[in-house]
């Protein structure tokens, strides 16, 4: 089973401070994070109104999502806030299972 994970990227300080060169080799760095994980970006859109970009990604397994996402902000020059991604009609086959469980 594959375990899909959303990301919010914005960019670190350090960013600021970084030639075009540095930027493109941070990028690309990046994306080699992901693949060595075992990820494939599926997505990626420029939310112009939060000023970052979100970024669908498949991994093997949760850890492989945590792992990547633990690489790439640990190189200091991208924040990513990472959570698991739920198809909407998986979520929405859960719900007699929940209310169940709630009660209500």
């Amino acid at each position: 089973m594959t375990h899909l994970s959303a990301s919010k990227l914005t960019f670190a300080p350090k960013w600021d401070d970084m030639s075009d060169d540095e930027r493109t080799a941070e990028q690309v760095a990046a994306v080699e994070i992901v693949t060595k994980c075992g990820g494939s970006i599926k997505a990626q859109h420029l939310l112009m109104t939060d000023g970052c970009l979100l970024s669908i990604t498949e991994y093997p397994d949760e850890t492989a999502a945590l792992k990547s996402a633990l690489a790439i902000a640990r190189r200091g020059a991208f924040v990513l806030q990472t959570q698991t991604a739920i198809p909407l009609d998986v979520a929405m086959s859960w719900q007699d299972e929940i209310q169940e469980v709630a009660g209500k």
